[in-house]
């Protein structure tokens, strides 16, 4: 199956300028069409705009779609929800568990806790790629001294809506 969508680089955004420079062809209306392209797929959404706003209308209608979709798309990325296929968390929480906690935590129960955890976050458009799964799990392994005390914090955190664990919110739940 072909991929249906890509990546972009500024690169070539600018290799694309030189070369189309070179050939005297930068006046063209594909070319800026597709400069226009580029410009929106990389973040540079005014250059996109200022390049749509000297074309005819033809242009700005495909423009116009294309600066919504690499809007769109921008926007998961920088809220943490990159696309493509989905975190297998199980796998990935079971392997940072055997590597961080000692073995006795190392349970259908903790796995269970930390994946509702970590759906939560992707919920609340947090980032949950692999880099964050590790270091969380690692957090979780120095600061919770027990099964029971994980499963609370997990819970307790879920409970107060915090995207940022609180290792303290056991005491504080205590207080009040």
């Amino acid at each position: 199956m072909k991929p249906r969508s890509g990546v972009i680089y500024e690169t070539w955004l600018r290799m694309y300028e030189i070369i189309a420079t070179e050939r005297k062809q930068q006046d063209t209306p594909a070319f800026k069409a597709t400069l226009a392209m580029f410009s929106y797929a990389i973040g540079d959404t005014e250059r996109g705009d200022n390049i749509s706003e000297e074309l005819e209308p033809i242009w700005g209608a495909l423009l116009t779609n294309v600066k919504d979709l690499t809007e769109i798309n921008l926007a998961k990325r920088n809220g943490g929800t990159f696309g493509g296929r989905p975190v297998n968390y199980s796998k990935n929480i079971s392997k940072f568990c055997k590597k961080h906690f000692h073995k006795k935590y190392i349970n259908d129960e903790v796995f269970e806790a930390l994946e509702r955890w970590f759906v939560y976050l992707s919920e609340n458009n947090q980032s949950t790629n692999l880099q964050v799964l590790e270091s969380t799990i690692e957090k979780f392994s120095q600061n919770v001294d027990t099964q029971e005390r994980l499963l609370e914090v997990i819970d307790l955190n879920i409970k107060q809506k915090n995207i940022i664990v609180d290792f303290d919110i056991f005491n504080l739940e205590c207080n009040l």
